[in-house]
């Protein structure tokens, strides 16, 4: 089934199909270290393994004195942009950058017991 309504942009007549990309914002966070903490749990991961050991060999990350780990992005911490180069933000601004703190409570408490 195919469920898809609405256009790229408001100010634009582009239809949704199955191939846009949408940027969710800060959601993303609570997803992030939710997850992480219940694949810890679960023994699937560690929070301090390198974000590299979970990519495909042609990705790079950026280091920044150290390799960046799980627990990194989760906790915010990871030195990574906002956006991924290339990227833009000509509808957001920097209303993500003010909810950064918007993080689940509950998934960081955890993850700073465990980082």
């Amino acid at each position: 089934m195919d469920v898809r309504a609405g256009r790229l942009r408001a100010t634009e007549a582009t239809p949704v199909d199955a191939n846009s990309i949408f940027e969710i914002g800060s959601v993303t966070k609570v997803f992030t270290a939710t997850l992480l903490t219940d694949m810890a749990e679960q023994g699937l991961v560690r929070v301090d393994d390198p974000v590299p050991r979970h990519l495909p060999d042609d990705v790079r990350v950026p280091t920044h004195g150290r390799p960046i780990t799980l627990c990194d992005p989760a906790t915010q911490t990871s030195g990574l942009p906002r956006l991924p180069q290339g990227s833009s933000d000509d509808r957001c601004g920097s209303a993500t950058t003010r909810t950064r703190a918007s993080a689940s409570k509950t998934s960081s408490t955890r993850l700073r017991r465990r980082c």
